[in-house]
């Protein structure tokens, strides 16, 4: 009988299935009652070494390169259009690859308005070669994710394990990719790339990136060297976290202020940051090789919303994630993913995202007003600006420049914009 896995569970193939040497790893995604969207969903699977890196780009198996090149995983066809399917083959991985995550996305989810939290469910089986089910997991707490990491096969002690993970990213196959070492990069971002590197920095983040080097790669090495010795909690926060705090983001002794006791509730902030006597931003800590899940993000969220703190930081020393905390009329809360930040993946954004939750960043550059405008700006329709002469003028223009035979006039377009606004208000 198959084993059930729960959300954070594994279990040992090795001891269940003793002699299995390849196995199907079966991927489903079942749609809601009487829904008719059309999904474009991806499987694909990354090999991985001890630094959670893939070797090159022959480690990405995906819908592009479906066979590795030691023919040990192969994502092959399958006949029904809601699943996709891998077969591996556990003795020809090579012994360097410790690791081999199991990932979903979604194709153009920002241009179809699309997430996983359309889906009724995610379904994962793992089968012998003889077609046994084994192990299976089902997934059904996804949201506006637009990546997913179901699942990971792994080894450990000599065995061949698998965990059953469930970690959303709401930026699709690109970031997800980014992070375990696959070079892509898309026109969007070569074009922001080329617009930031032509803006002058501002002296006051160049002081602070000249200020931080050292401690980066101290904290860097650190982190590296945690990881090896996989440290608890407690030891991620006083080798990694205390540190970083301090002598990166820039916080005195008594902007920190520890195991701080949610009012009313029975919870405890590991720390909480003070400026002038307010608090401004709750960070949750967790142990250095822990996966950064749902179940982290939700407790880093609430904690900021009972105690009426708008941003909230999540880290395990070498990921740090920053939300904003938004609440709502109909319900409690939303939250936002501002940006991530991996010190182990260093590149030219990070020291200026380190700048906007350092000290000074918060205090003397007003960064958390600048990103709470920025969001409400992004997530604000003013139809005045829509329905202004400049922006009708453009679209007829780019219209009729791309359908001359057209002859689209103004009123045409204000009027296709006003029986479509109830829509795009959704």
């Amino acid at each position: 009988m198959a084993q059930v896995l729960q959300k954070g569970a594994n279990v040992s193939l090795t001891k269940i299935a003793p002699n299995c040497n390849e196995i199907t790893i079966v991927v489903k995604w079942l749609k809601k009652p009487n829904d008719e969207i059309e999904f474009d969903i991806d499987a694909s699977a990354f090999m991985l070494t001890h630094n959670d890196k893939i070797r090159g780009d022959e480690d990405f198996i995906f819908y592009n390169q479906p066979k590795s090149s030691d023919n040990a995983i192969e994502l092959i066809s399958s006949q029904e259009s809601n699943s996709q399917i891998f077969k591996v083959v556990l003795n020809y991985i090579p012994i360097d690859i410790n690791k081999i995550p199991i990932a979903l996305t979604l194709h153009e989810a920002k241009e179809r308005e699309q997430n996983f939290g359309l889906l009724e469910e995610v379904i994962i089986e793992i089968l012998s070669s003889n077609e046994t089910e084994l192990v299976s997991y089902v997934l059904q707490s996804a949201d506006i994710e637009t990546a997913l990491i179901l699942c990971e096969l792994y080894r450990y002690n000599g065995e061949w394990k698998f965990k059953a993970i469930g970690q959303g990213y709401v930026d699709g196959l690109e970031v997800l990719a980014r992070n375990y070492g696959v070079d892509i990069e898309s026109e969007s971002e070569t074009l922001q790339a080329e617009i930031q590197s032509s803006l002058p920095k501002n002296p006051i983040i160049i002081k602070y990136i000249e200020e931080i080097q050292p401690h980066i790669e101290k904290f860097r090495e650190k982190a590296k060297v945690a990881r090896s010795k996989n440290l608890n909690e407690a030891e991620t926060r006083t080798e990694i976290i205390d540190g970083i705090l301090q002598y990166i983001l820039g916080y005195q002794s008594y902007n920190i202020e520890a195991e701080q006791k949610i009012p009313k509730q029975k919870l405890i902030v590991d720390y909480l940051i003070t400026l002038k006597d307010k608090a401004v931003m709750v960070v949750e800590a967790k142990k250095i090789n822990q996966i950064l899940g749902e179940k982290h993000i939700s407790q880093a969220v609430a904690y900021a919303y009972h105690l009426k703190i708008d941003f909230t930081l999540l880290t395990n020393g070498v990921d740090w994630q920053l939300y904003y905390v938004q609440p709502k009329k109909y319900k409690k809360y939303t939250s936002r993913l501002v940006f991530s930040i991996n010190l182990l993946d260093f590149d030219d954004n990070v020291p200026e995202k380190l700048f906007s939750i350092s000290r000074n960043g918060i205090a003397k550059e007003k960064s958390f007003e600048v990103i709470k405008s920025k969001i409400t700006a992004l997530e604000t329709i003013h139809y005045d600006v829509l329905f202004s002469d400049e922006i009708i003028e453009n679209m007829v223009s780019i219209i009729n420049k791309k359908n001359p035979e057209h002859h689209v006039t103004h009123n045409e377009v204000r009027n296709v914009i006003e029986s479509n606004k109830l829509g795009w208000l959704n």
